[in-house]
Order: C-alpha cells, then sequence, then structure tokens
C-alpha cells in the first residue's frame, strides 16, 4: 500500500493502532482505556472473522469510518471516527495520535482534514472530540480548524471507603431506579445536558439506553453490570444517576442535574453513589464538569487524574 494518509483497513491494521494508541496515550489509560486496547489487539487475531464482527457494529466503534497515516509501511498516525446519531448527522473524532519521532510534520493536520472532509460528505452536522488540557498543541489545531472548547470535564479516581455520606434529599424529591420505559426521557436528558457523553470513552448513542435484545446481549457479554436511577422534584424528571461495575475490579460513576438546581442536589447524587458501593472494595473512577464539585470530590479523598476539554466543530450549511 503506498504512504501517506489512507483508510483504515481493519483486518490489517488493528494491531498497528492498538500499539501506536499505547505509545501516545499509554501514562494516561484508564482501565477502560487498556480494556479498548485489548480489544482491539483481541480483534486484530480475528482473522476471517473479523469482516463479521465489523458488520455488527460498524457505526458503534471509533476505527470505523477512521484513517491512518503510513510511512515506509509503517502505521505512524491515526485518527478514528464514527457517527452517534442514524442520521450520521453527529459524529465524534477520538485517538487522534502521531508517533513521536514523526510529530511537527503536519501529519495530524492531514489526518483531521482528511476525516472532516470524509464525515462532511456522510452528511455530518457537527463533529465533537475531546483532548487532554495540557495538550496546547493539538488544541492549537483544534482551533486553527474551527473547533471550539463547550465543556471541561475532570476525571477523578478514590475510594468509596469514606464515612457514611448525607444522600438525604428534600422532602418533594424522589430517586428510584430507571425502568424500561425511561430509556427516551433519559436518551432526551443527556442529549440537553451531555451531549458529549455519559464518560470520555462513551460517547452517547441511542443505543446505549434504547431496550432491545442486542443490547442486554451486549451487557451480557460484557461482563459489565450496569445501574441508573432518575431524580424526581414532585413529578419532574430532573436528574440520573448512573454506576458502571466493570470486569477490572473498578466502578464507572456519572450523573447529572438539570441546570435549574444547585450544587447541593449535585452533591447528594454524589454521595449516594458512595453509599450504594459502600460495600465494595474496587476504585472509583468519577467524570463530571469543572466547578463547584472539585471541592466536594477532594473534601471526599479523591483525586484529580485529567482535565478534558471536550470541542465541536459545527459545519455551516
Amino acid at each position: 500500500m503506498p504512504d501517506g494518509v489512507r483508510n483504515i483497513n481493519i483486518r490489517y491494521d488493528l494491531n498497528e493502532i492498538a500499539n501506536l494508541i499505547e505509545l501516545c496515550f499509554g501514562s494516561v489509560l484508564d482501565a477502560s482505556g487498556r480494556a479498548a486496547i485489548r480489544e482491539m489487539r483481541s480483534l486484530s487475531r480475528s482473522g476471517p472473522l473479523l469482516w463479521l464482527i465489523s458488520w455488527f457494529s460498524m457505526n458503534s466503534m471509533s476505527w470505523a469510518y477512521g484513517s491512518v497515516y503510513v510511512d515506509s509501511g509503517t502505521i505512524v498516525g491515526n485518527i478514528g471516527a464514527q457517527p452517534l446519531d442514524s442520521q450520521m448527522h453527529n459524529w465524534l473524532i477520538a485517538n487522534v495520535a502521531v508517533h513521536p519521532d514523526y510529530r511537527r510534520r503536519g501529519i495530524a493536520r492531514k489526518l483531521v482534514n482528511m476525516t472532516l472532509n470524509r464525515i462532511k460528505n456522510q452528511g455530518a452536522r457537527r463533529v465533537i472530540l475531546q483532548v487532554d488540557d495540557g495538550n496546547v498543541d493539538a488544541i492549537n489545531l483544534y482551533q486553527q480548524l474551527g473547533f471550539n472548547t463547550f465543556v471541561i470535564r475532570n476525571l477523578w479516581k478514590g475510594s468509596n471507603k469514606v464515612d457514611f455520606a448525607d444522600s438525604s434529599l428534600a422532602s418533594h424529591m424522589t430517586l428510584r431506579p430507571a425502568l424500561y420505559s425511561d430509556w427516551a426521557f433519559e436518551y432526551d436528558f443527556l442529549q440537553q445536558n451531555s451531549p458529549e457523553g455519559i464518560t470520555w470513552t462513551a460517547p452517547l448513542q441511542i443505543e446505549q439506553l434504547r431496550p432491545s435484545l442486542w443490547r442486554n446481549i451486549s451487557v451480557v457479554m460484557s461482563g459489565n453490570k450496569e445501574k441508573r436511577w432518575i431524580l424526581f422534584d414532585d413529578d419532574t424528571k430532573i436528574g440520573w444517576l448512573y454506576i458502571l461495575t466493570g470486569t477490572s475490579n473498578t466502578v464507572q460513576v456519572r450523573w447529572i442535574v438539570s441546570s435549574d438546581y444547585g450544587i447541593d442536589v449535585d452533591h447528594k447524587l454524589f454521595c449516594y453513589a458512595l453509599n450504594e458501593l459502600s460495600t465494595n472494595k474496587w476504585d472509583v473512577f468519577i467524570e463530571h464538569p469543572d466547578g463547584e464539585i472539585n471541592q466536594l470530590m477532594r473534601g471526599k479523598g479523591f483525586k484529580q487524574t485529567r482535565t478534558l476539554q471536550w470541542m465541536e466543530l459545527i459545519f455551516s450549511e
């Protein structure tokens, strides 16, 4: 194959891409990121079965519409892209990686430009990505290409082994487990309040919430266990809590409260999650927008591990 930018060939490229991503981001990969690397390597050994796997999951993996940059037959640059809705109007760009020996040669710019042109031809209206807050070169590149920051989110790591936390809500508020019938509200609520997704490794897609046989099979096969709750103010749904227990001795927690409510309600959902996990000995990972909640997190012994800028580009009509 010729050198330069080309589309990903999932049958032959996945192992090299996994190696490149690990080289570029290994120091900041969390448990879910390392699991994704292992999955890519496992898929790369699937041989002829890979076409079937990719057919089922084509739009749910970030390499589905990705590209690589090749030099002397070796992959030295990578970019992933995937649609976030069935209309292919909203997209995610992920894993923009260039080998350290090949940086400052314009490779990342070429990869991003090619991907933007490709997904625009697919009907994209909006594309989002996340970048470490300290990666000034990448942020400058994305800004030059028209991206703007729309939210900053922190990743925290801690333990649930803290003193019992007061999670009592006001008398007019209740928290109950989400029902199958709540999925449409959950999706609309997340679209409005957290369009970038549930966590940085899980961009928002309707298939994450809409009940289906395929979703149930996927959850069982993953080995993960998830719980979701809905927060009510009288009869009005105003918040959402999510706990994902993984297979690698980790727990991810995410909660969202309508912007009409203050930090106290945020605090109560955070404390409820800690109490829910009180018998669990695993590490707890939390992702939450930057702001007043930071002081509460530190007060419970959580340490900030990453700060991510979420950036977006709106295509002109």
